[in-house]
């Protein structure tokens, strides 16, 4: 069972058909997005997520991707996060992701600080492209900068800082910086004799 989540057993899930698909999609105004909705696939997960999958449309200009709508609050936040988690370890690590962990992990084998930080910019860039999309990594001034729905996001990797317009949106990032950060230090295992 999820954390802050009432009850006991499961969430329920539950599929959505195409009417309701069509009913539910604010896109469906163009023939070619009436095409690509009904392409569409989505369940609702706990009566809370609704996990919407679109296919690419060359036409449209997009890839397949996966869409995650909820309202926001304690219980939603809690399920999103599980139905993302689910989702990206089923994406598998960004590609280069173990390359970047291997070259952070020799470089505090060899007392390498500065190549350390570089390896965890490159990881933790991958880690907020497989969730924002693109991203640039600019290493000399220890910076990430990416764009989200029109938003410019600067996250300032050296002193833990992010800058956005959106309060809602730096809030998502700087806990995404918080779990990367924590996933990168090391567990301190004391022993007692």
């Amino acid at each position: 069972m999820f954390e802050g989540v009432g009850g006991d057993g499961h969430l329920p899930v539950k599929s959505l058909s195409g009417q309701n698909l069509a009913a539910m999609s604010s896109s469906s105004t163009t023939p070619a997005a009436s095409a690509a909705t009904e392409q569409e696939q989505a369940i609702t997960v706990g009566d809370i997520v609704t996990v919407r999958y679109r296919p690419g449309n060359v036409s449209l200009g997009y890839d397949s991707h996966v869409v995650l709508e909820w309202a926001g609050g304690s219980k939603g936040d809690v399920v999103a996060d599980a139905v993302l988690a689910v989702l990206l370890q089923a994406a598998g690590e960004p590609t280069g992701a173990a390359k970047a962990e291997a070259a952070r992990q020799a470089a505090l084998a060899a007392g390498d600080a500065a190549a350390a930080v570089h390896a965890e910019m490159q990881l933790a860039g991958m880690l907020l492209a497989a969730q924002f999309g693109p991203v640039k990594v600019d290493e000399v001034a220890g910076q990430i900068n990416f764009c989200v729905d029109g938003v410019d996001v600067l996250v300032d990797h050296l002193h833990g800082k992010v800058t956005c317009e959106s309060d809602g949106l730096k809030g998502r990032v700087e806990k995404v910086m918080q779990r990367i950060t924590e996933a990168l230090k090391p567990c301190a295992l004391d022993f007692e004799d």
